[in-house]
């Protein structure tokens, strides 16, 4: 068994005219600060959140950004300030005891936004919903949730008296409020309370990124994680001290906290003993942050400044890379092969050897995991014990676990002291706690040319990764392949006739998938999510006549897109339409992109598919929102982008009329490459009908 750290992150790209402070390290563990910015501020950060890099904070009646510009305010003390996901507003929860209001201001100051939500009585809680449409409220017994643009009551749930913090998870699907004595777990989609928790001054409560758990911590310093779908204990920690403000690394296995107002307290969920720790005085809220370019940062704020850290040392999450892996290529591996008959792939494909191919995905990819961080060259060799009675020499490699070798007692003469002896075809696994152990490995001893058998395979303990959360039922796999198969005889049969007539050549590729995801609904009941993908790609010789021109975005003026658009109507007007269920969810997503060719002046737009102002959307990954209107035209190509994505989501709906009789979520996603060309202007679609089986 071993453990690693890894390799050093990048070196910061400067996010803002600062100065670094190099080789400051005050830590504790295995971590280590190798850069540090500091942001001096005249007022004291009392309240803390941030929208995507950027940090803002309240003091007294105002709120603030990172440079400490006031930007807004308020009559009376302000008790929270929540920033909106999509970056365009923020929320401020202020006055009095009793007498309170939630107000919203828009972070544009040519909006000149500041709007008093009408209707509450003396709310104690706000939260916006991950995909920033609505702002949910706790006030007069209810969850108040407000349109987050138009400021307009949508809906409302009970809870029980005034809350003391409501967080959403980042599905939107389950909320957890806090009580001075008591946690209750809701489900949003039915107001139904799934759990309560009876705990002593809970303080703190925060879901880790993917949602699958959330954590709660007590102001006397008592951490619980657990399960999102069963509310099962994960990790359970006492005695950690005065506790607040609970906080998730990116990778899902370690939480952060600030314990007794001196330090920031990491707990690896993995394994508890690890708990590194970085000292400073009087630390008010921490979170890990990413810049545009995608590196991790530590923010903090004390009563003087907000910092912005670079750490180093936290022990990789190889559980969380193996399972995306592994379902990766268990979702390839189950696909109807090309020539693959019906019974050859049902005599290929069975419970048997779905077990045992994502036993051997397990134990390659652990094994390429391991090779990846330097476990490979057993440069380390010690020859431990050995029992002349069963024949068993024990051989101990550095910081691996021991192997036992069945060694006749004749041909230990010729081991030696170990250094020569070689080893191949080796075997790792991963265990729940985050380890790996040597498996299996041949040993070679070119002293008497004998090469010996260390086989620990059918030992491992692998049911944290079999469990059956992780598996589709036979007959759905199965479903989805003939599916995948009969997609794509539709996309060949449109292509075919594309090239038949001159619309695309072989320089057009269209590419259609479907799988099947295990999740859990807000009730945490299992279910099954259906995936259905449509893709294409026009490379650099074709790309000129088979796809949009610069500046283009209707869909008919792309032959490659109109392909697609026939494709997903084609299907889902015939073999695809029962999956077309009214009021079953439906989540689109699809993805508009743009060269990097610049728009010299503007690209005229008609209004035909409505007038978008500050509408939320992924821009290259990251939630925040396009304008695009008639008057102001199209001058970025972050907003050609947008309308390709808009121009075959009205395609679809015209078309398809059945899928506005869903419960329809429509995600927005915008990518701009650095590269110029049209092999990089097209449009992607992703379906998820959620609970389909």
């Amino acid at each position: 068994m071993v453990k690693l750290h890894p390799c050093p992150l990048k070196y910061i790209s400067p996010f803002l005219s600062i100065i670094f402070l190099a080789n400051f390290q005050v830590y504790a563990g295995n971590i280590k600060i190798n850069k540090l910015q500091t942001y001096k501020q005249t007022a004291s950060p009392d309240v803390v959140d941030n929208y995507m890099f950027a940090t803002y904070f309240s003091h007294a009646k105002k709120a603030y950004n990172l440079r400490g510009f006031e930007i807004g305010s308020t009559g009376n003390n302000i008790i929270d300030l929540k920033m909106n996901p999509a970056g365009y507003s923020f929320a401020l929860l202020y006055g009095k005891p009793g007498k309170t209001a939630v107000r919203i201001q828009s972070l544009n100051p040519s909006r000149n936004l500041k709007e008093d939500l009408k209707g509450l009585v003396a709310p104690t809680a706000i939260c916006y919903m991950p995909d920033s449409r609505q702002i949910a409220i706790a006030d007069d017994g209810k969850i108040k949730f407000y349109n987050s643009k138009n400021f307009q009551l949508e809906r409302e749930i009970p809870v029980v008296n005034s809350p003391l913090s409501l967080t959403i998870s980042p599905n939107g699907e389950i909320a957890i409020v806090l009580y001075p004595d008591i946690v209750r777990i809701i489900a949003l989609s039915s107001g139904e309370i799934r759990k309560t928790l009876n705990l002593s001054s809970p303080g703190s409560v925060a879901f880790n990124p993917s949602g699958s758990q959330f954590g709660i911590l007590t102001e006397s310093g008592e951490l619980t994680t657990y399960s999102t779908s069963d509310f099962s204990i994960i990790t359970d920690l006492k005695d950690l001290g005065s506790a607040k403000n609970l906080f998730f690394h990116s990778d899902e296995n370690y939480a952060g906290m600030i314990i007794n107002d001196n330090h920031i307290q990491f707990v690896n969920l993995y394994d508890t003993s690890d708990r590194p720790a970085i000292y400073e005085n009087n630390p008010t809220w921490a979170k890990f942050l990413h810049d545009g370019s995608g590196t991790e940062y530590l923010a903090t704020a004390d009563k003087n400044s907000i910092k912005y850290r670079q750490v180093e040392g936290f022990e990789p999450n190889y559980n969380l890379m193996l399972n995306k892996m592994v379902e990766e290529r268990m979702r390839e591996w189950t696909k109807m092969r090309p020539g693959e008959t019906e019974l050859e792939y049902l005599e290929r494909v069975s419970e048997e050897s779905l077990r045992k191919q994502r036993l051997q995905f397990i134990n390659e990819i652990s094994s390429e995991l391991a090779l990846t961080a330097g476990l490979g060259n057993f440069s380390d060799v010690t020859l431990g014990r050995y029992n002349p009675t069963d024949g068993t020499l024990i051989i101990s490699l550095g910081g691996l676990n021991d192997i036992y070798l069945s060694v006749p007692p004749e041909d230990m003469a010729g081991f030696g002291d170990g250094n020569n002896l070689q080893f191949s075809n080796h075997v790792f696994s991963l265990t729940p706690e985050n380890n790996f152990n040597l498996i299996y490995v041949q040993v070679y001893n070119p002293t008497n040319g004998k090469t010996y058998i260390f086989d620990n395979l059918d030992k491992q303990d692998l049911s944290f990764l079999m469990s059956d959360n992780n598996f589709v039922s036979l007959n759905l796999i199965m479903q989805s392949a003939r599916e995948d198969v009969m997609l794509n005889e539709i996309k060949n049969s449109i292509l075919e006739e594309a090239r038949k007539n001159n619309i695309l050549s072989d320089h057009t590729t269209i590419n259609v998938e479907t799988h099947i995801e295990p999740a859990t609904d807000d009730m945490g009941r299992r279910i099954n999510n259906y995936h259905i993908d449509f893709t294409y790609s026009v490379d650099s010789q074709g790309s000129a006549k088979e796809d949009f021109a610069p500046g283009k975005y209707q869909i008919e003026q792309s032959p490659a897109a109109m392909s697609l658009a026939r494709i997903i109507q084609q299907a889902f007007t015939n073999e695809f339409a029962p999956y077309l269920t009214p009021g079953k969810k439906l989540i689109m997503n699809i993805t508009g992109s743009a060269d990097a060719l610049p728009i010299n002046g503007a690209i005229t737009y008609n209004g035909s598919f409505g007038q978008f102002d500050e509408e939320p959307c992924y821009i290259n990954g990251n939630l925040t929102t396009i304008s695009v209107n008639s008057k102001d035209a199209i001058r970025t190509n972050e907003q050609l982008a947008f309308m390709r994505a808009q121009a075959l989501q009205q395609n679809m709906k015209l078309n398809i009329p059945k899928i506005s009789e869903m419960n329809f979520v429509y995600q927005n996603n915008i990518e701009v490459s650095k590269e110029k060309g049209a092999a990089y202007r097209r449009i992607n679609v992703s379906l998820i009908f959620v609970d389909a089986f």
